[in-house]
């Protein structure tokens, strides 16, 4: 009975106003893993799937503290990561302070990770700045492009994210 003396009641606060179509909740039987000092890996509550993830995942905090180089202090407080069933239709989904996964992004070898740095990338550019309605809402994918590109090739140590942030950095000291 929704009612009953077991009955689990969760209370959250988020200070932070966000965009209505970042808001999220999930509800089941869940899990956590934690993966560093500011995530948790969420997901059903199989042994087996919250291990995967949280290897696949490890890496998550060297990606926030690059993000912060780039682009300023994670504005969040956390930044979770909730692995979905299989029928969740996206790769992943920027809900602030915890992403949206599909399973599919565990491919045993951190290179789902990937796709944790895209959402990740939105905390600076789609949660923090957004457009005023829909009708502009291609401009958070577009605003967003630069970004991901500084922060995919910068993480994944590549050639034109050293010299785009090289730049960066010059500019900014002028």
């Amino acid at each position: 009975m929704w009612c009953g003396d077991d009955r689990v009641v969760e209370e959250f606060v988020m200070e932070q106003p966000i965009p209505p179509y970042l808001f999220a909740f999930a509800v089941g039987e869940i899990g956590y893993r934690e993966v560093g000092p500011r995530t948790r890996v969420y997901a059903e509550a199989v042994p087996s799937v919250l291990d995967a993830a949280a290897a696949e995942f490890a890496g998550t905090e060297d990606m926030i503290r690059q993000g912060e180089m780039l682009f300023g202090p994670y504005e969040w407080e956390r930044f979770d990561l909730l692995v979905l069933p299989p029928s969740f239709p996206y790769g992943g989904m920027e809900n602030p302070r915890m992403v949206f996964l599909t399973p599919t992004v565990i491919k045993g070898d951190a290179s789902g990770a990937q796709v944790v740095a895209h959402e990740l990338a939105h905390s600076w550019t789609g949660n923090l700045i957004t457009n005023k309605n829909n009708e502009h809402f291609w401009l958070n994918e577009v605003q967003f492009g630069h970004f991901i590109v500084l922060f995919e090739e910068y993480f994944h140590r590549g050639t034109m994210g050293k010299y785009i942030i090289h730049i960066i950095r010059a500019a900014s000291v002028e």
